[in-house]
């Protein structure tokens, strides 16, 4: 039978364990999770794929520029979905940011202040890798941006380094409280448009939360 003393030590190793090993505040944030080998739960890949070449845990993703609808395009991970019902509502209007406008990330729990995550980065021709992101929330019955995130990452290292990147409110949305909005992230291998040159560029993610 368990006496109390065991049962105390149980819950200590438990809340060390957590202490040192919080859970990721972003859906499958540690990509531990994965329908195939393409698609991570919560996430969207375009020339991206699972890799056991993970920080921790084991999996990350790994993305690089690929053949894509008939052309070079870079490899990018999205975090969220796309509202196929806007998006087609969109498309009847013709609207000229229909992708942009159906875009939907995951529901908020809190009001956060930094991106942050471990990456590694191999580089073509000084490239650099992009992230970018916002957050969105309703007002008054509209879906408004109040506030974005974005970066870029240019070293190259064969080893997991952290980044942190910090989100920058609209000045009228400062106060606004941002823990019932949604939070669209996407990550980007390359920035440059010559991306028959870039085609080598590979970025590694893994950790990734916020704060």
């Amino acid at each position: 039978m368990i006496n109390k003393k065991e049962i105390f030590l149980v819950f200590g190793f438990l809340f060390l364990f957590l202490a040192c090993n919080p859970p990721s505040n972003i859906p499958n944030g540690d990509f531990s999770k994965w329908k195939n080998e393409k698609k991570p739960e919560n996430w969207m890949l375009k020339c991206g794929e699972r890799t056991t070449d993970a920080k921790e845990g084991k999996y990350a993703i790994r993305i690089q520029a690929c053949e894509f609808g008939g052309s070079q395009e870079p490899g990018v991970a999205f975090s969220g979905h796309i509202n196929v019902w806007s998006f087609l509502s969109n498309l009847l209007k013709k609207s000229n940011n229909m992708l942009d406008h159906s875009l939907e990330g995951y529901p908020l729990t809190l009001n956060p202040k930094v991106l942050k995550g471990h990456y590694k980065y191999y580089t073509e021709k000084n490239d650099t890798a992009v992230v970018f992101g916002w957050i969105e929330k309703e007002i008054d019955g509209e879906n408004l941006k109040i506030a974005t995130i974005g970066g870029f990452i240019t070293d190259t290292t064969s080893v997991y380094k952290p980044f942190s990147f910090g989100f920058k409110y609209e000045e009228k949305y400062k106060t606004c409280d941002a823990s019932d909005g949604k939070l669209w992230l996407s990550f980007s291998s390359t920035q440059g448009y010559k991306r028959d040159s870039l085609n080598k560029s590979t970025l590694y993610l893994d950790d990734v939360k916020i704060e």
